[in-house]
C-alpha cells in the first residue's frame, strides 16, 4: 500500500477514514433540569436528523424525564455539583454518533436545519460547526418570522453547536463552558453551516431571569476567577455580569482586572478583549467617564476591529458627549464622529460573530441612533430615513416619534401627529415630540396639554437626550407664546432671557433655527417688536450667534406673506 500523502492524511484525521463510505451518525447532547414544557418542542424539531438522543438529567422534580424516555432518549442521572463543563461532558461521554449536535430545551432546529446539517457532516473539513441562532422575541413567534428577523429579539449569533466526536472532545468552564480550547488543540478552523437555524424561545426568560439565578451565575464566575485568574473570559463575563445588573463599580474592576490578563492582539484574543473593554467602556458611561470609555473601546478595536458592537458604543457614547457638549463647536465634532462611527458598524453587519452584546446594533437599534443624530443637526431628510429603516426591522417608541417629527417638520402636519399619537403614553419623549408638533401648526393649546404630560412623565428619564433638550426648548417657547418668563436651558431659554433685557447664558448648542424662527414670526404678530429689537445688539449675537439674521429672515418671510395674501 502506498504511503498516504500529508493532505490524505490530514483527510484521514479530519474524519475521511473509516467512516467515509458510511452515513455518518449524528448524536443530540443535551443537559436538563425541569424543563417539561418546552422539552417536548425541541425533541420533535430534530425528529429524523439525529440518531441518536443523550440527555443528562441534573434533578428534575417534573415531568422532564418520563418526556425524555418517551422520545426515545437515553437519560443519564447527574448529580448537580454546579459545574456545567461536567454536565455537558458526561453527556458527550455515552455519544458514539461520528457527530454530536449540542441544544438546549429551549432550542429548536427550523426546516430545513436538519438537511444542512447533514450537508455539512457528509462534506466533512471541519471539527466545529458554528450554527446561527436566533432569539425569540416571544414563545408565540413561528421559525420563519424569527429567522427572518420580524420576531427576533437580539442579532443572529454563530455558535459551536456541531463538533466531531473525537476521543479529546471536551468541554471546559464551570460557567459559559467552551470547547474552544479542544478546538485550538485540534488545530482546525471552524466552519460556519449556512441554513443550519436554530431557533431559541427562552431569550425573554433569560434576560429577565430572577435575582437567585443571576446570583448563582455571578458566584460561579467569581469562584472561575479564584480557581483560574489567567483565564481572561471568565473575567470578562463576570465585568459584563456586573454591568448588566447596574453594579458599575463591580463590573469596572472586574474589567481592569482582566485587561492586566490580557495580552497583545492574537488570533484568539478578540472575543476576551471584546468583553473586557465593552464592560469597562459601559461602566465608565455609567460613572460619565466618558474619555475614559473611549479608551477602553480602543483595546476592543485593536484586537477585533470588524466587530460592530464596539463601533456602536462608541457612537453612542459619542452622541451622549455631543449632548453634553460645553460648546457648539464640541457638539458638533462629537456628533460627526458619532456617525462615522455608526458607519463603520453598519459596514461591518454582514460579519459572522459567536457573541453579539447589544440589540440592534446593526439594525434598528443604529438606524434609531443615527436619526437622532441628524435630528440634531437638523437634517430632517436624513434623519426620516434612518427612522424609517429602524422601523423597517423592529417596531420602537423613538424611531416612531423620530418619523412623525420628521413628517411635521416637513409640512405633513397631519402624518406626523398620526405617527406620534399611538406612542402616547409612559415615555416623555413621545409628548414633546406631540408638542413640537403642535408648535410647528401654531397650536399653543396642544403645546400647552402635550408639555403638561411629557412633565408629569419627566421624573422617569427620557428615552433620548435629544427630546430631553426639545422638552426645554418647548417649554420656553410656550412660555414666550403666553407670555411668562420662562427660565429653562438651552437656546430658547437664552432667547427669553435676552427678552427680559438680561445678558444670558450663551447655550451650548445653536438654537433649532426652524423653531427660532416661527417663534420670532408669531411674536412679531402679538406685537412684540420693540421688545424684539433687543435681539439686534451686540450682547444678543454674543449670546445666540444668529439671531439676529433669524429675525431678520422671519420678518421677510412674514412681509412676503403679506404680499402674496394681498
Amino acid at each position: 500500500m502506498a504511503k498516504p500523502t500529508a493532505r490524505r492524511r490530514k483527510k484521514q484525521k479530519r474524519g475521511s477514514g473509516p467512516s467515509a463510505g458510511r452515513r455518518r451518525r449524528l448524536s443530540l447532547c443535551m443537559i436538563v433540569r425541569d424543563e417539561a414544557e418546552l422539552l417536548p418542542h425541541c425533541l420533535r424539531s430534530v425528529q429524523g436528523v439525529v440518531d441518536e438522543i443523550i440527555i443528562v438529567d441534573t434533578g428534575s422534580i417534573d415531568d422532564t424525564v418520563a418526556i425524555a424516555e418517551a422520545a426515545g432518549a437515553k437519560v443519564l442521572s447527574h448529580a448537580w455539583t454546579g459545574d456545567f463543563a461536567a454536565a455537558r461532558n458526561a453527556s458527550l461521554a455515552e455519544a458514539s454518533g461520528d457527530f454530536v449536535l449540542v441544544l438546549d430545551a429551549d432550542e429548536q432546529l427550523t426546516k430545513g436545519a436538519g438537511a444542512a446539517i447533514r450537508r455539512a457532516m457528509r462534506d466533512g473539513g471541519f471539527d466545529c460547526g458554528f450554527l446561527p441562532l436566533h432569539n425569540a422575541s416571544s414563545r408565540e413567534a413561528s421559525h420563519a418570522a424569527v429567522v427572518a428577523g420580524e420576531a427576533a429579539a437580539s442579532e443572529v449569533l454563530y455558535l459551536p453547536r456541531l463538533l466531531r466526536k473525537v476521543g479529546d472532545l471536551r468541554y471546559r468552564g464551570i460557567i459559559h463552558e467552551s470547547v474552544g480550547q479542544w478546538l485550538k488543540q485540534r488545530g482546525s478552523k471552524p466552519r460556519f453551516v449556512e441554513g443550519a437555524d436554530i431557533v431559541h424561545y427562552g431569550y425573554v426568560r433569560e434576560v429577565s431571569a430572577d435575582k437567585k439565578k443571576r446570583d448563582r451565575n455571578v458566584a460561579l464566575l467569581e469562584q472561575a476567577c479564584r480557581e483560574h485568574p489567567e483565564e481572561v473570559s471568565n473575567h470578562g463575563y463576570l465585568a459584563l455580569a456586573f454591568a448588566e445588573e447596574g453594579s458599575f463599580a463591580d463590573a469596572r474592576a472586574r474589567a481592569q482586572e482582566g485587561l492586566r490578563h490580557l495580552g497583545p492582539p492574537t488570533e484568539d484574543s478578540g472575543l476576551d478583549a471584546l468583553r473586557l473593554s465593552i464592560a469597562l467602556a459601559l461602566a465608565q458611561v455609567a460613572e460619565r467617564r466618558f474619555d475614559e470609555a473611549l479608551e477602553a473601546l480602543e483595546v476592543a478595536r485593536l484586537h477585533w476591529p470588524q466587530h460592530p458592537d464596539a463601533w456602536f458604543l462608541r457612537a453612542t457614547t459619542n452622541l451622549t458627549m455631543a449632548f453634553e457638549a460645553p460648546d457648539a463647536v464640541t457638539r458638533a465634532a462629537r456628533i460627526e464622529e458619532a456617525l462615522a462611527s455608526f458607519s463603520l458598524a453598519r459596514r461591518a453587519r454582514e460579519g459572522l460573530f459567536v457573541q453579539r452584546f447589544f440589540m440592534g446594533a446593526t439594525t434598528h437599534g443604529l438606524w434609531t441612533q443615527v436619526g437622532i443624530a441628524h435630528l440634531a443637526r437638523e437634517e430632517l431628510s436624513e434623519a426620516r430615513v434612518a427612522f424609517e429603516a429602524s422601523l423597517e426591522t423592529c417596531s420602537g417608541v423613538l424611531p416612531a416619534i423620530g418619523r412623525g417629527y420628521c413628517l411635521a417638520a416637513q409640512g405633513k402636519v397631519a402624518e406626523g401627529r398620526a405617527a406620534i399619537q399611538p406612542h402616547l403614553g409612559p415615555v416623555p419623549d413621545a409628548w414633546v415630540a406631540a408638542a413640537l408638533v403642535a408648535e410647528i401648526a401654531g397650536d399653543v393649546e396642544g403645546m400647552k396639554t402635550n408639555l403638561v404630560e411629557a412633565s408629569r412623565r419627566a421624573q422617569d428619564g427620557f428615552a433620548s437626550p435629544f427630546f430631553r433638550q426639545c422638552f426645554h426648548d418647548a417649554s420656553a417657547a410656550l412660555g414666550l407664546l403666553i407670555g411668562d418668563h420662562p427660565r429653562v436651558p438651552g437656546p430658547i431659554g437664552a432667547l427669553a432671557a435676552l427678552l427680559r433685557g438680561e445678558a444670558g447664558v450663551p447655550p451650548a448648542r445653536p438654537a433649532p433655527h426652524a423653531m427660532t424662527r416661527r417663534l420670532l414670526q408669531r411674536l412679531v404678530l402679538q406685537g412684540h417688536a420693540e421688545r424684539l429689537a433687543q435681539l439686534l445688539s451686540a450682547t444678543a449675537e454674543a449670546t445666540l450667534p444668529g439671531i439676529a439674521r433669524a429675525l431678520h429672515e422671519a420678518v421677510a418671510s412674514l412681509e412676503q406673506d403679506m404680499r402674496a395674501s394681498a
